[in-house]
C-alpha cells in the first residue's frame, strides 16, 4: 500500500511538472505572438535585408598638362583557398602535383622573399591544414602585378579551381611622391575624406555620390546585394601646377636648404600673363634634419616682408609725384633718428652711405632713404599712404582653394600697435603681416604691365570628362599705377639685380627684375635675433614669362637675401627658362622614323577636330580637312603638307587615343563611362584595351604617354 502510494505521488509530481512546462510555453508563446509580436517581426526583417553602401571611386588630380598626379590606386592581398572542390578530384590532385613546382619558382622570382622549396613547403602545408585562407605574400601588390600572377602556372586555371583569390583595398597616392604634397592635399586614412590641400577644399566633388544596395539572405548565411542606387564616380580636379616645374623648383630649393639650415623655406611660380601658379614648395625642417613638405608657408604664413615691400613704398611716392628717380636723398652715412627712435641701413657700421639716389635707394635696399622719403610725405596724413597701398589690390584677399589661407594685416592710425614710428617702419616691410603670395602678386602685376591678375591653381574640374567649373583668367585690378610710375619702377627693379643688393644673381642668359627682402622676425623683442631673408621677382625682364619668390624663415647662417633666396630664384628661372626656349625652338616635337619629317613639319597631335585645326592655323600649315568631329594629322605624299583622317568614335566600342594628348584622350574615354590612368608624360602612345572591343562601363584602361 505504502509502495502504491509513493508511485502515485511520483507520477503527480511528474505530471504536474510537465502541465506546468507546457502551460508556461503555451503563455510564452502567446505573449511572442501577441506582446512581443512586433520585436520578434523587426528581427526576422532585419536577418533578412541589409542594407549596404556603395562607396565610389575618388576622383583624381592631375597637372596643367592633364598628367596624373594623384590618383586612388588599388592593391591587392594575394589569397588561396585550399578546400575548393577541384582539389577534391582525382583530377585536381594530379593537376596540383603536376604545376606545384613551377608555381613555386614562379612566385619566388616573382617576389624574392622566399624559395621555391620555401613556397612549395607553405603551400603543402596549407593543403594538409585545410587552411582557406593561405597569405601567399604579406604584401599587396597592384593590380599589374595580380594580372601577372593570374598567369602563373595552376593559377591560370580561375579561382574556382586554383583557389587563387585577392581582397581589394585603396590607397590615396601622390604619383611624383612628395612634390606639391601640402597643396595637392592628402586623405584620412579611416574616412577617406579630405585632410588638408586642395584634397580637404574639394573633398565633396572629389568623393562623389555615395551608392545604396539592398541585402538579402537567399540561405547558408549567402547574401545577395541589389542595387537601388548606383554610386557616382567622383570629380577630377586638373591643376594649373607644371609637374616638370615643380620639380626644378623643390630640387633647386632643397639643395640650398641643405646648406644653410633653415626652419622653413617656400617657393611660387606663377604665370604672369594669368596668375596660374606653376609650382608651390613648402619644406619644413624635420627633427632630423631633412626636409619635408609640411605647413603651408607660401598661403598661411603672416609675416613681415621686410624690404621687398620697399617697391611698394616707393612706387607710392613715383605715383604721387612726392619724388622721382633721380631725386638725390641724404643718407646721414646710413643713420637717421625718427622721432627718437634710430634707424639704420645693413652697412651703417661701414659708414654707410652719404646720400643715394632714389633709383639707387630701391637699388641698395636703404631703409634710411625709403623712410625719409615716406616719413616726411606722409606723417600728416598717413592714411593717404595707406589707401595708396590698399588701392593697388595688394590687400585684397587671394583664395586659390587652398585651406588656411590668410589675409594681410596692415596697420593703420586707429590700431593699437600704431605709434608715431609706425609709418617709417611700414614703409620697409614693418608693421605690416603678409603671406608670401601677396608680395608675389603684387610684383607679378609690375611684371604684368600694372595689370594684377587673381591668383588660382585650380583650371578645371572634371565629372565623367565633362567640364563643370572652368576657371579662367582674371582681372583683379587693372592697373596698380601709372604708366609713367610702372616703367620706372620696373627699371629700379632691373638695377637691383644690375648693380643692387642681388647683382650676384644676373644671368648671362636674360635679365632679371626682382628686389632682395631681409626681416627681423623679433624686432624690438631682445631674444636672439631671428631672420626672414626672400627674394621677389619675375623673368626675362624685358618679356616676362613667369614671377617667383623665394622666402627663407630662421637660417642658421647670417642672413644674405641674394645668396639664400636670390641663387634659388636665378637657379629654378634659368632651367625653366632653357625648358622653354627648347620646347620654341623644336616646335614642340619632330616626327621620327617613316613619317613627315622630310618637309620637316611639326607634329601635330590628333584630338578634337576644332582644336587641331586652331593648332594647324596658328603654325600657318597647309592640310587637308576632314569633317568629323576627332581626326588624326597625316603626311601628305602629293605636297609638303598633312592630311586630316576620320577618327571614328562608335558607341559602345573603346576609341582609338593613341596619338591624342592626355586631355582629349582622357575625356573620350571618360565620356563613355571608362576610368582612365595614365602613365607617363606627352601624347598617348598605348591603350590596355585595344580600340574595337566592347566598352565595359566602369572598367579602367592605362594610357601609355610618351
Amino acid at each position: 500500500m505504502a509502495l502504491r502510494r509513493s508511485i502515485v505521488n511520483r507520477f503527480t509530481i511528474v505530471y504536474l511538472v510537465i502541465v506546468a512546462a507546457f502551460v508556461a510555453a503555451g503563455l510564452r508563446m502567446l505573449c511572442i505572438v501577441t506582446i512581443e509580436r512586433d520585436d520578434w517581426m523587426a528581427q526576422v526583417k532585419s536577418l533578412q535585408k541589409k542594407d549596404k553602401v556603395l562607396v565610389p571611386e575618388r576622383g583624381n588630380l592631375y597637372d596643367a598638362d592633364g598628367q596624373l598626379i594623384t590618383a586612388t590606386i588599388p592593391y591587392y592581398r594575394l589569397l588561396m583557398d585550399t578546400r575548393v572542390g577541384f582539389y577534391k578530384t582525382e583530377k585536381g590532385r594530379k593537376c596540383y602535383q603536376d604545376n606545384i613546382d613551377s608555381l613555386s619558382i614562379c612566385l619566388s622570382r616573382k617576389f624574392g622573399d622566399k624559395s621555391a622549396r620555401e613556397y612549395r613547403a607553405m603551400i603543402d602545408e596549407a593543403f594538409l591544414q585545410k587552411k582557406t585562407r593561405l597569405v601567399l605574400y604579406p604584401k599587396s601588390v597592384s593590380y599589374i602585378d595580380l594580372m601577372e600572377i593570374k598567369q602563373f602556372p595552376l593559377f591560370r586555371l580561375g579561382r574556382y579551381k586554383s583557389g587563387l583569390f585577392a581582397e581589394e583595398s585603396f590607397n590615396r597616392e601622390n604619383l611624383f611622391g612628395s612634390l606639391a604634397n601640402r597643396t595637392l592635399g592628402d586623405v584620412f586614412a579611416s574616412s577617406g575624406h579630405g585632410q588638408y590641400g586642395l584634397e580637404l577644399r574639394y573633398d565633396s566633388l572629389l568623393a562623389g555620390e555615395k551608392g545604396r544596395a539592398k541585402g538579402h539572405l537567399v540561405g547558408n548565411g549567402r547574401w545577395v546585394f541589389v542595387e537601388e542606387k548606383a554610386s557616382k564616380r567622383g570629380s577630377d580636379i586638373h591643376t594649373t601646377i607644371d609637374i616638370e616645374m615643380q620639380d626644378i623648383c623643390e630640387t633647386v630649393l632643397r639643395e640650398k636648404l641643405d646648406v644653410i639650415k633653415a626652419k622653413n623655406a617656400c617657393l611660387v611660380l606663377m604665370e604672369v600673363k594669368t596668375g596660374a601658379i606653376k609650382s608651390m614648395v613648402n619644406l619644413q625642417r624635420a627633427s632630423d634634419g631633412s626636409y619635408f613638405e609640411g605647413w603651408n608657408m607660401a598661403v598661411a604664413d603672416l609675416s613681415e616682408p621686410g624690404s621687398t615691400f620697399k617697391t611698394m613704398s616707393l612706387m607710392v611716392a613715383l605715383d604721387h609725384g612726392v619724388c622721382d628717380t633721380a631725386d638725390v636723398v641724404d643718407l646721414n652715412h646710413g643713420v637717421w633718428m625718427f622721432h627718437n627712435a634710430k634707424m639704420t641701413d645693413h652697412n651703417w657700421r661701414k659708414g654707410g652711405y652719404d646720400s643715394l639716389s632714389v633709383a639707387g635707394i630701391l637699388a641698395q635696399s636703404s631703409n634710411v632713404g625709403v623712410s625719409r622719403i615716406i616719413d616726411e610725405n606722409y606723417k600728416k596724413d598717413p592714411m593717404k599712404f595707406i589707401d595708396a597701398v590698399t588701392a593697388t589690390g595688394f590687400a585684397e584677399r587671394i583664395d586659390i582653394g587652398v585651406p588656411g589661407t590668410a589675409e594681410p594685416r596692415i596697420a593703420t592710425p586707429k590700431s593699437k600697435s600704431w605709434s608715431r614710428v609706425a609709418l617709417p617702419w611700414m614703409s620697409i616691410g614693418y608693421v605690416v603681416q603678409v603671406p608670401p603670395i601677396y608680395t608675389l602678386n603684387f610684383y607679378n602685376a609690375i611684371a604684368n604691365g600694372g595689370k594684377m591678375m587673381r591668383p588660382y591653381l585650380v583650371k578645371e574640374i572634371r565629372r565623367d570628362g565633362h567640364v563643370i567649373e572652368r576657371n579662367s583668367p582674371q582681372v583683379v585690378k587693372s592697373s596698380i599705377c601709372k604708366t609713367s610710375t610702372l616703367k620706372k619702377v620696373q627699371g629700379m627693379l632691373e638695377g637691383v639685380v644690375e648693380y643692387g643688393t642681388a647683382k650676384t644673381i644676373a644671368s648671362d642668359l636674360f635679365p632679371i627684375a626682382g628686389k632682395t627682402g631681409t626681416a627681423q622676425l623679433n624686432y624690438g623683442k631682445g631674444a636672439v635675433t631671428k631672420h626672414q631673408v626672400s627674394f621677389c621677382g619675375y623673368f626675362p625682364a624685358d618679356k616676362p614669362m613667369y614671377s617667383c619668390i623665394v622666402v627663407v624663415k630662421e637660417p642658421e647662417m647670417p642672413p644674405a637675401a641674394a645668396f639664400m633666396c636670390g641663387d634659388v630664384f636665378k637657379k629654378v628661372a634659368e632651367r625653366i627658362y632653357s625648358q622653354e626656349i627648347e620646347t620654341d625652338v623644336t616646335d614642340l616635337e619632330r616626327w621620327k622614323g617613316d613619317s613627315i619629317q622630310p618637309y620637316n613639319l611639326p607634329m601635330v597631335k590628333a584630338g578634337a577636330r576644332r582644336e587641331v585645326e586652331d593648332a594647324m592655323k596658328e603654325l600657318n600649315l597647309k592640310y587637308d580637312r576632314d569633317a568629323s568631329d576627332w581626326i588624326a594629322m597625316t603626311k601628305s605624299t602629293e605636297y609638303a603638307g598633312l592630311i586630316a583622317s576620320s577618327r571614328p568614335v562608335l558607341n559602345n566600342l573603346v576609341p582609338n587615343v593613341v596619338g591624342m594628348g592626355a586631355a582629349d584622350a582622357v575625356y573620350l574615354l571618360e565620356s563613355s563611362g571608362m576610368h582612365v590612368q595614365l602613365y607617363g608624360k606627352g601624347r598617348v602612345v598605348g591603350q590596355s584595351i585595344p580600340n574595337g572591343q566592347n566598352i565595359v562601363k566602369g572598367s579602367t584602361i592605362t594610357l601609355t604617354l610618351k
